[in-house]
Order: structure tokens, then C-alpha cells, then sequence
């Protein structure tokens, strides 16, 4: 088993896997859900640091963004 302690921006991980590849590939995928992420709050800067869930229909937004958007009405 690999393990990996990694850091990007406010993201903290500690990421184990059989395969090196398998950690790369999660690294990847975080950080280009992350850009998405900063590129939404960038154009919605309200996202960041709203309490409320925000007035967004979360059917116009996929990935990272409707999960968010539909965990903050849950």
C-alpha cells in the first residue's frame, strides 16, 4: 500500500493506493475540479463564503458545482 500526503491550496489529503498511477490520477482530478471550482466562484463570488444556500439551480451546473449547490439545500 502507497501513501501520499499532499496539499493544494486549502486542500489537505493523505491519499493510499495499491498503484502510484492510482494516487497521480486522483491528484489530477482534484486539482482540475478544484480550477472549476475557482473559476465558478470567480464568476458567482457570493459561492465563497455564503452561509445560505445560494438561488442557483443546481440543473444548470454539473460535477463539483451541483454537488455543492445540492448539499447546501440538504
Amino acid at each position: 500500500m502507497r501513501e501520499k500526503k499532499w496539499s493544494y491550496y486549502e486542500t489537505r489529503l493523505k491519499i493510499k493506493s495499491d498503484k502510484d498511477e492510482s494516487i497521480e490520477s486522483a491528484i489530477d482530478t482534484i486539482i482540475r475540479e478544484r480550477k472549476k471550482l475557482e473559476r465558478f466562484i470567480y464568476r458567482k463570488p457570493e459561492f465563497r463564503n455564503s452561509l445560505e444556500p445560494l438561488n442557483l439551480h443546481e440543473d444548470n451546473y454539473s460535477g463539483i458545482i451541483r454537488l455543492m449547490l445540492r448539499a447546501s439545500k440538504s
